[in-house]
């Protein structure tokens, strides 16, 4: 488990809009991990209620890219595209959402998309 302080033990890869790659470690609030691979993640808000929620949407980006890194790359999981992840974001509210991250060969023939499913709003993304 990894707490706010403590980077994921591996980078993650980033290309900009003018295909420049940029690497960073990236943190949350909690990350627990297993076998080194992050499978739950947790952010809480911590930005003024009129500024946009990055956030949540780092947490989101990291999340996809973790499901399709897993599903990709790992053996255990390159057959059936089968790693799951959880993500929870609390708003400024105290109201929690939790995401589950995935990829569905049924809705995305090419698992070109991670789907992004969440309790309280339905299928709300596609990333």
């Amino acid at each position: 488990m990894a707490r706010g302080e403590d980077p994921w033990p591996f980078l993650i890869v980033v290309r900009d809009v003018n295909k420049v790659c940029h690497s960073y470690k990236p943190k949350n609030d909690l990350t627990v991990l297993k076998y080194s691979l992050p499978w739950l993640l947790l952010e809480v808000n911590s930005t003024k209620p009129d500024e946009p929620q990055h956030d949540e949407y780092r947490m989101l980006l990291q999340g996809a890219s973790m499901v399709r890194f897993a599903n990709e790359c790992l053996k255990s999981y390159k057959a059936n595209k089968g790693f799951t992840l959880i993500a929870v974001y609390i708003s400024i509210d105290g109201e929690a959402y939790r995401y589950i991250m995935y990829q569905d060969r049924g809705r995305d023939p090419n698992l070109e998309r991670v789907l992004i499913g969440s309790d309280d709003l339905g299928w709300i993304s596609h990333v």
